[in-house]
């Protein structure tokens, strides 16, 4: 083989091994550094229609740390069309309200975040909001987390009444 040949044939190997290598690193047990940034939806499909008595679900099971790095901030969203109706939309631990909302396809939006409150405590807090296509939002006041560090759910219910 010519050098440049080998030196190509070498690199190739160890490019391939060192991707096999990655591949076969064993999921880290236990927490997270950081509750952060990693959207995912758990128990609900990307995209569904809530009808009429039924519930639809963006939720999402994570681990949370106290303290955690100020900001630290986790997401679910997923996109639901709704019929024309009224809804009862309930935080996961938290508020409940009754919205009459247009028919259309929403962005649905659960988020937790770590800061600090205007009395010095460390806790996370929850943010619920819908928006529809055309620009409409609506939203669930904001509930506090306090805790210890374990695995919580965060998130919302919407049911179609």
């Amino acid at each position: 083989m010519r050098p440049s040949v080998r030196s190509f044939a070498l690199s190739l190997v160890a490019g391939v091994l060192g991707l096999s290598l990655l591949g076969t690193a064993p999921a880290q047990a236990g927490p997270q550094p950081s509750p952060a940034k990693s959207p995912a939806s758990v128990g609900a499909p990307a995209t569904a229609e809530a009808r009429a008595g039924g519930v639809a679900v963006n939720q999402r099971r994570i681990y949370l740390r106290f303290p955690a790095p100020n900001g630290a901030r986790a997401c679910t969203t997923r996109k639901i069309d709704l019929a024309a109706g009224r809804y009862r939309w309930t935080q996961i631990g938290g508020a409940t309200r009754e919205y009459d909302l247009r028919k259309g396809r929403y962005y649905w939006k659960d988020c937790i975040e770590y800061h600090i409150t205007p009395s010095y405590d460390w806790v996370y807090a929850r943010h619920s909001t819908l928006q529809n296509d055309t620009g409409g939002t609506v939203s669930l006041p904001g509930t506090l987390q306090y805790g210890s560090s374990g695995w919580y759910w965060f998130g919302s219910h919407l049911l179609r009444l």
